[in-house]
């Protein structure tokens, strides 16, 4: 996806391919909390 708006942007079609550091912590992060809850979500085995 090419960027259209922030530091990116300037760089047009040059940004074609490169990982978004932002939408990569963001994924890393909600995946950290869904592995989480599903950790939580499991009833305790005795």
């Amino acid at each position: 996806m090419m960027a259209v708006k922030g530091r990116a942007a300037r760089l047009g079609p040059r940004s074609l391919g490169h990982v978004d550091p932002g939408a990569a912590s963001a994924a890393a992060l909600l995946d950290s909390m869904a592995q989480w809850a599903m950790v939580r979500s499991r009833p305790a085995s005795s």
